[in-house]
């Protein structure tokens, strides 16, 4: 049902419980979002119910990501080795990953819960595997310490009080996260409700888990809103590395979850002697197996790392709605010496060899396409900004989102 108001509206936000106790006060959220009335028909706003009321869409300006990606590397995931039969079926059973120790790039044993069930321990899946996971990578403690300390006061802006905090690598061991909920902050102090049980240095990396304390959760609450947070929305494609030429016709395949939550499955052919890109942007990263038509077995290794192609959190249809920035600069052209965008796969249903559901952005060499754009240090920063074509929003609803969110994933 329709509600007409002649205006204008002011929606007034208070946050200082001393002037308000409304614990809901947020951004307001719209369907399929906003238009400006056309004043040549403003006749039709008063008629009948079930007359068209005319207007013209006003795009929404999405935020994506707003990070500064680490470099990526050929080997930073895990390494199959020689040897490794693949049965006459042509499918190695699926192997859990080995959780590595945590780097700026790598963070494992993330506790994930698949996208749409309820977050409760019971549905959480430990993520041996989770790239560029949270907001911050330059934080550190003592052992033994509930303050995890900053490196400058202006990163106190990612944090409040009551929200949970998971720090991959500050737990029991180099493996383990350090998980507990912010009490307070202060300057470069920001104070939690446990203790750190080991001593990081600087190198693993800050996120957060959702408002039970459960699983990895890439929102910003803001009363009973939950905004996607553009600085933990960095997701990357996966590449892997052969050193034999005799390593021909076997695939890698990955299975895992997207930046969501949403399981998927990807499968990577191995180039012999080379590096093969993979073309999904990962998250999290649960198993990997091997195929081969009729079995074979390796003769050299296989490495899994990080590449410099980075997914996007929703659908990209073209080019030119798409507002990118790189390292101090605005990009103007589509590859070469800027970033390279890739258009969403809307392949459906999606496989495990298409492409991106949503699309991607190469910001450097080590991709699958040509882009000599300066690579990711963790100093360089990437923003990117969707203009949400009306087609893409209005086709949009909870039965079927996916000109908004990308065909579905697959998850074979």
């Amino acid at each position: 049902m329709r509600s007409v108001i002649s205006g204008p509206v002011i929606v007034s936000g208070n946050t200082n419980p001393a002037q308000s106790n409304d614990g809901d006060v947020g951004p307001t959220l719209v369907f399929q979002g906003q238009g400006l009335l056309d004043p040549r028909q403003v006749s039709t706003v008063d008629a009948a119910p079930g007359s068209l009321i005319y207007g013209f869409y006003n795009n929404e300006v999405v935020s994506l990501v707003d990070a500064t990606p680490v470099a990526s590397a050929a080997a930073n995931i895990f390494t199959i080795s020689a040897s490794t039969v693949v049965p006459a079926g042509g499918t190695l059973a699926p192997a859990t990953l080995t959780a590595p120790n945590a780097t700026n790039a790598i963070s494992p044993n993330v506790p994930v819960v698949a996208f749409g069930a309820s977050r409760q321990p019971s549905n959480v899946v430990t993520a041996p595997v989770t790239l560029d996971f949270g907001f911050l990578f330059n934080a550190t403690t003592a052992s033994g310490s509930a303050v995890l300390t900053l490196n400058a006061a202006t990163d106190n802006k990612y944090f409040y009080p009551g929200q949970w905090l998971c720090i991959p690598g500050g737990g029991t061991s180099i493996t383990q996260p350090w998980i507990g909920q912010v009490i307070s902050v202060s300057g470069v102090s920001v104070t939690l409700t446990t203790k750190s049980g080991n001593t990081i240095s600087g190198a693993a990396r800050v996120g957060t888990l959702d408002t039970f304390g459960v699983g990895a959760w890439p929102w910003i609450k803001a009363g009973c809103i939950a905004i996607l947070d553009p600085t933990q929305a960095v997701t990357r494609s996966i590449r892997v590395v052969s050193n034999s030429v005799s390593d021909t016709g076997f695939a890698v395949v990955l299975r895992g979850y997207d930046l969501y939550g949403v399981p998927m499955t990807e499968s990577i052919p191995v180039t012999a002697n080379s590096t093969a890109y993979g073309k999904k942007a990962w998250k999290h990263l649960v198993s990997w197996s091997l195929t081969h038509v009729g079995g074979a077995t390796t003769v050299g290794t296989l490495t899994l790392g990080t590449s410099d192609v980075y997914g996007l959190p929703l659908r990209s249809d073209f080019f030119e709605y798409l507002t990118e920035y790189y390292n101090g600069a605005f990009v103007a052209t589509n590859g070469g010496s800027n970033p390279l965008w890739v258009v969403a796969d809307s392949t459906n249903p999606a496989t495990q060899t298409t492409g991106d559901i949503r699309g991607t952005v190469q910001v450097g060499a080590a991709g699958p396409g040509a882009s000599t754009a300066a690579a990711p240090d963790g100093t360089k920063r990437l923003a990117l900004f969707l203009s949400v074509p009306a087609y893409n929003a209005i086709n949009s609803t909870n039965l079927n989102s996916a000109t908004l969110t990308g065909v579905a994933q697959n998850a074979s």
